[in-house]
């Protein structure tokens, strides 16, 4: 494992506060290891948002262009929400 390195962060009182009582409950042994677990877990979801975008995003947009027809107007986005909008509040009632 590599030479940790020293960085110093200035945190609001209630992050603090956050990593203190994270530290207080027995789960993390220091303040340093609340916030290496808190990066990595950024780390990790940053990734996984890569990931999407190259998985999926990026074939559903290449999909489109090449097939323009299989797309709705903002319009029919707008009026399908609006019908489920008042099919909700019309159950509700």
């Amino acid at each position: 494992m590599p030479e940790p390195s020293v960085l110093h962060i200035t945190l609001s009182e209630e992050t603090l506060e956050f990593v203190r009582s994270k530290v207080a409950s027995g789960k993390y042994q220091s303040e340093s290891d609340v916030v290496t677990d808190c990066l990595d877990v950024f780390r990790q979801d940053e990734e996984e948002h890569k990931r999407f975008e190259q998985e999926v995003v990026g074939p559903a947009y290449d999909e489109l262009k090449a097939n323009p027809s299989h797309s709705i107007s903002i319009e029919e986005v707008e009026r399908s929400l609006e019908a489920r909008r008042q099919a909700r509040q019309l159950a509700n009632q």
